[in-house]
């Protein structure tokens, strides 16, 4: 009998979700094809959502990352899954109450069945800007936030010789939206002990 079901490993960000009917001035900095880029500091990227708000352009406000948004799937989908995620919540800072974000992030991981390896952080949480037009993704403008202390937290967690075994337990491991390749290569040697399936 597995303990978790599916553990997700990732990125957990506020999504900011603009809708332009045209794309804005700023074409060059739109990264091609609609891809990821985690280059922007964060004052700018406040910057440029402040300006979206106040043209009252379309826009949906949530928690996200890939591999998270996976599991909160999953969960909706059969709430009998025991599901787990390991990564690091920020903190919502003034910039994201006065830009309408109000969801309490313990309550919105609260329906992970398992938490262990869940970190909180007084950090701002990772920050996404996403412009969407026409059904097609133009851009996904990131600043990573709390995401990046996720290497040195798994590193420094009392539990960490049983981190293996924690992945070992698990039916399905989805991993995605690291911050940085450290983590990426310290989680992808973790996982290749247990050989469980890993999805992308």
């Amino acid at each position: 009998m597995h303990k978790i079901d599916v553990i997700g490993i990732g990125a957990i960000n506020i999504d900011y979700i603009y809708y332009p009917k045209t794309l804005p001035d700023r074409e060059s900095k739109i990264t091609e094809g609609g891809g990821e880029d985690l280059e922007f500091q964060r004052d700018d990227l406040l910057r440029s959502i402040r300006s979206y708000h106040y043209q009252q352009i379309p826009r949906a406000v949530q928690v996200g990352g890939s591999a998270y948004l996976a599991i909160k799937t999953i969960d909706a989908i059969d709430d009998k899954l025991k599901t787990s995620f390991i990564g690091v919540c920020g903190t919502p800072t003034k910039d994201d109450l006065e830009l309408g974000f109000n969801i309490s992030m313990e309550d919105e991981v609260s329906f992970l069945h398992n938490r262990e390896f869940l970190f909180f952080s007084d950090r701002p949480c990772g920050l996404s800007e996403v412009l969407i037009k026409h059904g097609t993704r133009y851009a996904n403008n990131i600043n990573a936030g709390s995401n990046d202390e996720l290497h040195r937290r798994l590193v420094e967690h009392p539990s960490n010789s049983s981190l293996t075994s924690y992945l070992a337990s698990a039916r399905w491991i989805h991993i995605s939206s690291l911050c940085d390749f450290d983590q990426f290569v310290y989680v992808f040697e973790l996982m290749k002990k247990p050989r469980r399936l890993i999805l992308f």
